[in-house]
């Protein structure tokens, strides 16, 4: 598909993609996430609505260790300096990449499994794989505790009854179909430059089409350019970033450690193709 008639088939979406999970209702700014907090060992709070005197108190308030997670648009650019003028500091910036699929008409689609083990070996290459994840970019968090979090992300997402995958190989993808469209949860080839990406790829673009879905989505780190340049490759389009920002309370955390964290992840000779 040429780019120009996909961006077409794409504005014709009403239901635009949410990029970070809100709550205007909510009573609190910031929630706590029972699996978060049970994967970083510590009390783990998502911000769901933005009342910055609000939030002062509640962060004030909150338990030591403890630790926050905020999302906000890449372009709102005020709200990310008020977060930071509360403590929280920026992780990274993911993008949203997404594909229509009416044009797309496969002859047939094998389908998805719903169940998929991963050896404990396995599960390490990949947790290690996750190299432009938010969790990576944190220097409050050690490379054992960031490991451990992304092996627990990807154990819960393989154990989802709701999370459809395909594995080929040294790769596998799950994703969840929700409303219309398909998101992308986890996307991680080990083997580099084989055709894998590009086959599990098509194996979800084609299974998605034949539900007739409307559109496939998948969020990356910026810095991830391997991953934003396969998923231009595949069709895919660039349609808004996302800044991470982390608060830690009380924690033996100094940001300026950031430009000393040592290379993070797994063999070079690997390149991710996987959204954090």
């Amino acid at each position: 598909m040429h780019p120009n008639e996909n961006m077409m088939e794409m504005r014709d979406v009403k239901n635009v993609p949410p990029f970070w999970p809100t709550d205007p209702a909510s009573a609190l700014c910031l929630v706590q996430q029972d699996f978060e907090s049970e994967m970083s060992d510590m009390p783990y709070y998502n911000l769901v609505r933005l009342d910055y005197p609000a939030l002062t108190a509640e962060l004030a308030a909150l338990p030591a260790p403890s630790m926050s997670v905020a999302r906000v648009f890449g372009i709102d650019v005020e709200s990310s300096k008020a977060l930071m003028s509360l403590g929280f500091h920026k992780m990274c910036v993911q993008t949203l990449f997404a594909t229509g699929l009416t044009r797309r008409q496969p002859d047939h689609a094998p389908s998805p499994v719903i169940d998929l083990d991963l050896d404990a070996d396995t599960l390490v290459l990949h947790a290690r794989n996750l190299r432009f994840s938010n969790f990576t970019f944190d220097p409050c968090l050690s490379d054992a505790s960031w490991i451990r979090i992304h092996r627990r992300i990807i154990e819960r997402r393989l154990a989802a009854p709701s999370a459809l995958k395909f594995s080929l190989e040294s790769g596998f993808v799950c994703f969840r179909v929700l409303e219309g469209k398909a998101v992308i949860d986890l996307f991680s080839v080990l083997e580099p430059r084989r055709g894998i990406g590009a086959a599990l790829m098509n194996l979800v673009l084609d299974y998605c089409a034949t539900q007739g879905l409307q559109w496939v989505e998948v969020v990356t780190g910026c810095e991830n350019l391997p991953a934003c340049l396969f998923y231009q490759k595949m069709g895919f389009l660039l349609f808004g970033s996302i800044g991470v920002f982390h608060h830690h309370k009380e924690k033996n955390c100094n940001p300026s450690n950031l430009c000393n964290i040592p290379d993070r992840g797994r063999d070079k000779k690997q390149t991710q193709t996987m959204p954090s």
